[in-house]
């Protein structure tokens, strides 16, 4: 008599595992989860942007301005042999809708890994190529040169 209870409670604990379960399975299939969440909204923006000298480029939609004003190029010339393989550095001007102009200077090394930023109202400036390179058979005017620059703004 005590195995015919002992089976009921056990067959109805399963029951009632089996009908838990499918419930919880049913709950998470149809609500969003975590996972299915949309990302944060937060406003990205990134570019990869060439600027002659004295040339001004306005950026995500006009917040941001980028001007070369300077290129002081002191890398070794491509047909030639050097001690020192040199370095560029670009004079920028940076702006944002306020108006206020901000100066800075960026260089790339060729001795040294890596670029320096600029940072202005939350975009961030890496100087990734000057072109073109200087040449004893081709010199470069200033007319010639080519910034690129990566401009980044996110989290």
């Amino acid at each position: 008599m005590q195995a015919k209870w002992i089976q009921r409670l056990r067959s109805r604990r399963t029951v009632v595992v089996a009908v838990g379960l499918v419930l919880l399975l049913t709950l998470f299939w149809r609500f969003p989860t975590v996972r299915n969440l949309p990302p944060r909204e937060t406003e990205r923006y990134a570019e990869t942007v060439e600027v002659a000298l004295n040339e001004a480029k306005m950026l995500d939609n006009d917040r941001l301005g980028i001007r070369v004003t300077d290129i002081q190029d002191s890398r070794c010339p491509q047909d030639a042999q050097c001690a020192w393989p040199g370095d560029v550095t670009v004079e920028l001007i940076l702006s944002d809708p306020s108006g206020v102009p901000e100066k800075t200077l960026l260089s790339l090394h060729a001795t040294r890994e890596g670029q320096e930023m600029a940072s202005n109202q939350g975009y961030e400036i890496k100087l990734t190529d000057v072109q073109p390179e200087p040449a004893i058979e081709a010199p470069v005017t200033a007319a010639d040169y080519r910034v690129t620059l990566d401009v980044r703004k996110g989290d």
